[in-house]
């Protein structure tokens, strides 16, 4: 098992296959990170769920898969 990054958070990968578990749109040093937020000034410029789902995916692909 790989170690935990954050508390309940945990990734495994079993060949092309990965389960996740416990990921959140958060970085541990700044909180929430401003690519997540959504900007006042056009709160309907974008959806809130759309920014965290990305920033997620490209942290486990960052984090898994080794990808920039």
């Amino acid at each position: 098992m790989p170690p935990e990054t954050t508390a309940g958070e945990r990734t495994v990968r079993a060949g092309h296959l990965v389960f996740a578990s416990g990921q959140i749109a958060s970085d541990d040093r700044a909180g929430v990170p401003s690519e997540v937020r959504i900007d006042p000034a056009f709160p309907y410029y974008g959806s809130a769920i759309k920014r965290q789902t990305r920033y997620i995916l490209d942290k486990l692909a960052k984090n898994t898969f080794g990808r920039k």
